[in-house]
């Protein structure tokens, strides 16, 4: 009889044991945060648990009920709401040029009454500028990436000749040319404080229908709200051809300005 009893007992203390090292399947809702963006963090917080994005919400397998809660607890940490933010770019590019010639002519008469002459100086020249102010507003959440880019398209047609004997093939097509303005952007916030990586670009048709294209590459970090310097570039050139008789001088000048803001909803 006591062994019977005491096998009773051993038996009953390994069922308790079974159920107190069982694991735990269970799921977790979020209300704010994508499950597929937190479980790769709870995943590498709780190495000895499983945590997969299933549906939009988290699965996971715990080693027993206290792990468990210790994920859960974190999650709720975690799942916070997200924050709307509108990016605003500005870009300024300005510049212009002139030029100017300067011709010289005369000439010598020689006669009985003597030696005459005369000189004739002629001059013109034409100054040209342009100037592009472009202001763009994307949204996005915070930590997200964006991008817009609004421009036109122009086609250019083609015509090629393959010569062969007796005869020639004539070949029609063309190519479409964008230029266009935008940026994109991704921007991370912390309290007042925005850092974001940025890459605007401008892209312009010229009068002899060639591209003038501007850009940069910048991370910046300021305040959220205000308007925060992202890059500049300048510059100007100058060229003068000079003879005998004529002259011809030629300046240029260019500036391009990008400034960003960031606000939160």
């Amino acid at each position: 009889m006591r062994i019977s009893v005491c096998h009773g007992v051993f038996v009953a203390f390994l069922c308790a044991a079974a159920v107190c090292h069982a694991d735990r399947v269970d799921v977790l809702l979020l209300s704010h945060k994508l499950a597929g963006e937190l479980a790769p963090t709870l995943q590498q917080a709780f190495p000895e648990a499983s945590i997969q994005a299933f549906n939009g919400q988290l699965v996971i397998r715990a080693p027993d009920n206290a792990t468990f809660e210790r994920i859960a607890q974190l999650a709720a940490r975690l799942d916070t709401p997200n924050r709307q933010l509108t990016v605003t770019v500005a870009q300024r590019d300005n510049g212009g040029g002139s030029r100017s010639n300067v011709d010289v002519g005369g000439g010598v008469i020689i006669s009985n009454r003597g030696i005459g002459g005369g000189v004739a100086i002629y001059g013109g020249g034409n100054d040209r500028s342009y100037r592009s102010n472009t202001t763009q507003s994307v949204s996005t959440m915070d930590g997200g990436r964006a991008m817009i880019s609004l421009g036109q398209s122009r086609f250019y047609p083609t015509l090629n000749f393959i010569y062969r004997p007796g005869y020639a093939i004539v070949t029609r097509g063309g190519a479409w040319q964008a230029a266009e303005t935008g940026f994109w952007v991704e921007p991370h916030v912390q309290g007042d404080i925005v850092q974001l990586r940025l890459y605007p670009q401008s892209n312009r048709f010229t009068g002899d229908g060639s591209i003038t294209s501007r850009g940069v590459y910048s991370e910046v970090s300021g305040r959220v709200g205000e308007w925060l310097p992202v890059g500049s570039s300048n510059d100007d050139g100058s060229s003068s051809v000079n003879g005998v008789l004529s002259g011809s001088r030629r300046s240029s000048y260019g500036s391009y300005t990008v400034w960003v803001r960031v606000e939160a909803r």
